[in-house]
């Protein structure tokens, strides 16, 4: 698996490309975006992290809006359409636990179960309850 340094090391390294290809300065590309150079260079070098608004401002700038509607696409499965018949996800189906089966995970740490379970209170807003490892 590749770390997170190294994927954003890649994604500089495009960034500093994208620049280039648009015939672009540093400079240039600081008056387009108002990001400051300094970030620009830390941003084309790897150096820290940046923010979603830093990218989103570099990437209007050299017009590469389109990569970053890339990266996570609208998509709606097959189900979805005949369920929802087109219309666009709102909110969050809130799940309780007569619509799910009876969960018990056997993992360290808090452990989500039913509220059907005869142990611990259950929460009544939430329909679940957190089991505290023993």
């Amino acid at each position: 698996m590749i770390s997170d340094r190294h994927t954003l090391k890649n994604l500089c390294t495009r960034i500093k490309k994208a620049r280039i290809n648009a015939n672009l300065s540093q400079e240039d590309l600081v008056s387009l975006s108002g990001v400051g150079l300094r970030t620009i260079r830390r941003v084309e070098s790897g150096e820290g992290n940046f923010n979603a608004l830093t990218l989103i401002a570099i990437a209007r700038a050299i017009n590469a809006t389109d990569q970053i509607d890339a990266l996570f696409p609208e998509t709606i499965s097959p189900l979805q359409i005949d369920q929802n018949q087109g219309k666009e996800k709102k909110r969050v189906l809130k799940l309780n636990a007569k619509s799910m089966p009876r969960l018990r995970l056997n993992v360290p740490g808090p452990t989500l179960i039913s509220k059907e379970s005869k142990t611990k209170k259950t929460n009544q807003d939430s329909g679940w309850v957190w089991e505290e490892d023993k």
